[in-house]
């Protein structure tokens, strides 16, 4: 629980009117230096010199006002934002219309209602549902489940591109300088959208940008105080943005893969020993560099391993976006001048890989599936598996010795969510809505039969919050967290187990024991709760600092204990949080803060398992790392390295490990080798 943050202010005057703002408001993670709302703004009525003078109260239902998004800082900041602020107004909102779209940027500003000569805050466009941060593009199972092609990046990265242009050539030119992963959004349901947010954060005319991500900044400006004067220059954005594209084409970091001799990225950087040098070893999960083309590898190596920063050419871009073919097999669009598609011979050598592998140690494929994998679940001992084969949502279900079922669904639709408890299939499709349909199908059989239908509601604007576990189905509705199971053959017949703020509410379910895990949010504050069969208990996890921002989570159950893993970001360094909580008393027993940095492997935490103290962790360089949680120490698994990479996911499972690696699921003895 965070409890050190001052009260936050939920009163603002934007154009002479006054809004009010409560905890359930509150769109996507508070930052560190303010949080986000979804607000009623209403227009300006009157002409004036002040907004005391016409200040008005919405009335509730009135129509003539406009659902924005409301950012209000934490701390009224000092002299110069409260300068910049009406400068960034002038400029963002007198772009051309489609590229002012694309940014999310000041439109109003806020003011405090105690002196409303203070600027606290800012209206802003309210992004529609449906968008996703840029870093989603960099992970080969989101990639797959959501079906978001590498046509798709060029397409966005085109936007981009033309967006940088408008951008620098405005009247008072507009430099992004932290343009990350984070602060870059996307959406592909129902076409393709850009949006860049956090554009207070730009540096525009004699207003620096302050702060930056250090993966995607050039390193020229290493080292810099940032704050001091405007910095960035146009090329800086352009290696921002070939940083992201390299990331998002080829699912690694520019200046990644494997280099013991210079192991972290920033020294890489500096150095110019880039991800395709002889010298690095090139990582198993990323997609073949096969999938550039000559002309675009020379820009890359230019920018990468000389230093010399070019500016997109937006026509060379459409050439290389007009030169993919997708492949039928596996799904990879990639360059029409190849003889072979450098997927599909990627796959085959991974094949190969494992079959020498497997008479190396105890390994067992226990289920393969037919094509890219949209869910994924591992209940006790059975295995359920649901991929995208020739447009149809195939379930795979493996049970222990038992052969797989294989169950044909129906038409695999992008954004659908799914999820499955005791013999039933839950079934979002429509993820996104504030107020989400789930159909309940039986799939006890050779073909899925339909139950009943109910609805959940999303986590702060985001997808829909539901779980399943062996028994239950878990949701959110009204305030109250629900726990049911189908009875007398199509009712689901639920208890409440636990408060929620609504759609502030998040939570995660153990697999095979009636026990979840989560937090409700108010305001910045994160009040973690553990739901047991007897009641809801309260967590004291260890505080974020001030300024400290969540990024994301996830909780990992064993039999005695959970461990509660928390990303997090504070002034531009991010970390990662450890908690063990006892499963018998809902005590923490031990936390632990590390530097990203310098853990890089735990960077992919939903990817990890857990169990005894121990969190295991697949890496693409050891294996499967094994950390103690409360110590740090660690052992290394190499023996497993031919069947994980950083973009596996593990599961404690019988008496070993199993390992989804692509389209299978492999059960591995560590420690052990075949007779």
């Amino acid at each position: 629980m965070t409890t050190a943050n001052p009260a936050p202010l939920t009163r603002v005057v934007v154009n002479n009117h006054l809004v009010t703002v409560t905890a359930k408001d509150v769109l996507g993670n508070p930052g560190g230096q303010g949080t986000v709302y979804k607000a009623m703004v209403m227009p300006p009525d009157h002409v004036g010199t002040s907004a005391t003078t016409y200040r008005v109260r919405v009335p509730q239902g009135r129509t003539a006002g406009k659902f924005k998004a409301l950012k209000i800082y934490h701390v009224p900041p000092g002299n110069r934002m409260q300068k910049k602020l009406p400068e960034l107004v002038r400029v963002l909102t007198g772009l051309p219309g489609e590229y002012a779209d694309e940014c999310v940027s000041p439109e109003d500003l806020a003011y405090d209602p105690a002196d409303e000569t203070v600027v606290v805050g800012f209206a802003m466009r309210l992004l529609e549902s449906g968008f996703n941060v840029w870093e989603a593009l960099f992970n080969r199972k989101f990639r797959e489940a959501s079906d978001v092609t590498t046509r798709d990046v060029l397409d966005l990265s085109i936007r981009l591109a033309k967006l940088l242009d408008v951008l620098h050539q405005a009247p008072t030119p507009v430099r992004i300088g932290d343009l990350n992963p984070r602060n870059e959004l996307y959406k592909t349901l129902r076409g393709l959208m850009l949006a860049l947010i956090d554009m207070d954060s730009v540096q525009i005319g004699n207003f620096p940008c302050e702060v930056a991500t250090e993966r995607f900044l050039n390193p020229r400006l290493f080292g810099q105080d940032l704050s001091s004067r405007p910095l960035f220059t146009d090329e800086d954005d352009f290696y921002s943005f070939w940083a992201l594209l390299v990331n998002a084409v080829l699912l690694a970091h520019p200046y990644g893969g494997s280099y013991r001799a210079i192991p972290k990225i920033p020294g890489r950087a500096t150095a110019r020993v880039w991800l395709l040098d002889k010298r690095v070893v090139f990582p198993v999960n990323a997609y073949p560099p096969t999938l550039l083309t000559d002309e675009l590898l020379h820009v890359l190596e230019e920018v990468f391993a000389k230093g010399h920063v070019v500016r997109p050419e937006v026509g060379m871009l459409e050439a290389y976006r007009d030169s993919l073919l997708g492949c039928p097999t596996c799904g990879l669009w990639y360059p029409a001048h190849l003889k072979e598609c450098p997927g599909c011979q990627a796959i085959n050598q991974a094949v190969r890989r494992l079959g020498a592998a497997l008479k190396e140690i105890m390994a067992t494929e226990l289920l393969t599936v037919g094509g890219p994998i949209l869910f994924y679940r591992v209940i006790g001992t059975t295995i359920y598996a649901i991929s995208r084969e020739r447009g149809q949502a195939v379930l795979y279900i493996k049970e222990s010795l038992a052969t797989a079922r294989r169950i044909t669904l129906f038409q695999a639709e992008k954004e659908t969510r799914y999820e499955v408890f005791d013999h039933y299939l839950a079934v979002c499709k429509d993820s996104y809505a504030e107020l989400a349909e789930i159909a309940i199908y039986d799939i006890s059989g050779s073909s899925p039969v339909f139950v009943t239908k109910t609805a959940t509601e999303n986590f702060a604007g985001h997808r829909a919050l539901f779980r399943g576990s062996r028994d239950y189905l878990y949701r959110a509705y009204g305030g109250v967290i629900y726990r049911g199971s189908i009875q007398f053959g199509n009712v689901l017949v639920e208890s409440a187990v636990g408060q929620a703020t609504p759609h502030q509410t998040w939570f995660d379910a153990d697999a095979t024991s009636a026990t979840a895990c989560g937090f409700s949010r108010i305001f910045r504050q994160y009040f973690w709760f553990l739901i047991r069969d007897r009641g809801q208990d309260t967590l004291n996890l260890t505080e974020l600092d001030d300024g400290e921002s969540l990024l994301d989570q996830c909780v990992r159950f064993s039999q005695s204990s959970l461990l509660i893993m928390r990303r997090t970001e504070i002034r531009g360094v991010e970390n990662m949080r450890l908690d063990v909580v006892a499963r018998a008393t809902a005590k923490v027993t031990s936390s632990r803060r590390v530097k990203l940095s310098d853990s890089p492997h735990l960077e992919n935490l939903h990817a990890a398992s857990y169990g005894r103290g121990i969190v295991l962790v697949p890496t693409d360089d050891d294996g499967i790392v094994a950390e103690d949680v409360a110590t740090g120490s660690q052992r290394i698994f190499a023996e497993a390295k031919p069947f994980v990479d950083a973009g596996s996911v593990i599961n404690l499972f019988e008496d070993g490990i199993l390992v989804r690696f692509g389209p299978k699921a492999i059960k591995l003895v560590l420690g052990q080798k075949n007779p």
